[in-house]
């Protein structure tokens, strides 16, 4: 956890309150720098391996550890290069919820699409439905920036205009099309597939407010609603939307995987080092405050964001 120093002007700061989840052990760290991503695992796939063999590290991570057996979990966003890495979100869901449970993806991408439909055919998964479309606010066609080197970056285009990281050299000349595809509402999907899920996890690059706002039948039912807001240039307004629902919202920062932005079209990793100062993966989780028992682990706590979305906390002792 980075913390305050006397020199740093608080008041210049963006800044909001909400519980801090200091989740992170030695297990946990052993886990994600050394087990799940490792080259021979990578090398050589394994559902059973990496997800049904992992489950019980993977329910000790954040958001996953608020799923249990059984659970409808809902997830927006599916990169086809995390399948094999082993940190595919709905195929960590997948082992977690068992056989009783179930995973809706909602995904656009057609090449995610077939390769998630591929890896279940091949592994004999039966607890996953894919919703062939994108999330958003509303019930609407839209324009969808698709990146041919690395699918987790897509993007709808109209929040591309204005995310702070369009300039870094990193995103540049990279090679993508934009096409017109369907948009739906969480709260829209879960209606004609008739279920009422207990857990939605939102991964969209920086649309995750504008679907929140498409979730008001979720929110009002108490689902649990996990998203990145990271380097989102509206995160405070995302706590402050579920605060005034009645909702309690947990924060941590955990880098979520060792794969490093692609650099001439070859996959680059990053060191144990370099990710232990990724301060900017900042993800929040909030649920109903209703009959919440806190974890012993949480603690209230001012977030802070610095230049770059470089976040530290500064612990209190109440809101």
């Amino acid at each position: 956890m980075n913390s305050t120093n006397t020199s740093t002007d608080l008041t210049a700061l963006e800044h909001s309150k909400a519980m801090y989840l200091a989740f992170e052990n030695p297990i946990t760290k052993f886990f994600k720098n050394f087990l799940r991503e490792n080259a021979l695992l990578r090398k050589y796939p394994s559902f059973l391996l990496q997800y049904k063999f992992m489950a019980f590290f993977h329910h000790m991570l954040f958001p996953f550890m608020y799923i249990k057996k059984g659970d409808t979990c809902v997830q927006v966003g599916c990169a086809e290069w995390m399948l094999d890495f082993g940190v595919s979100m709905p195929l960590i869901m997948s082992a977690i919820v068992g056989e009783r449970g179930r995973v809706i993806v909602v995904e656009p991408d057609q090449r995610n699409i077939e390769a998630l439909r591929s890896y279940m055919k091949k592994n004999y998964i039966h607890n996953i439905t894919i919703v062939p479309k994108a999330a958003w606010r509303e019930k609407t066609t839209n324009q969808f920036t698709f990146y041919e080197d690395r699918s987790s970056t897509n993007i709808i285009t109209e929040v591309e205009e204005s995310v702070p990281w369009k300039n870094d050299p990193q995103y540049q000349g990279r090679k993508k099309r934009i096409e017109t595809i369907e948009m739906d509402t969480i709260d829209n999907i879960i209606q004609e597939l008739g279920i009422t899920p207990d857990f939605v996890n939102l991964t969209i690059n920086s649309a995750e407010f504008d679907v929140i706002h498409g979730m008001t039948e979720v929110i009002r039912k108490g689902v649990i609603v996990a998203w990145l807001f990271g380097d989102r240039p509206w995160w405070r307004e995302a706590i402050d939307y579920f605060r005034v629902k009645n909702y309690s919202i947990i924060a941590c920062d955990s880098a979520y995987s060792h794969r490093a932005p692609t650099v001439n079209g070859r996959v680059r990793m990053y060191s144990h080092k370099e990710i232990s100062g990724l301060f900017d993966i900042m993800h929040a989780v909030a649920m109903p405050s209703v009959g919440r028992v806190p974890d012993h682990r949480e603690f209230p706590a001012i977030l802070y964001k610095r230049k770059d979305f470089d976040f530290f906390v500064q612990k209190i002792d109440t809101f």
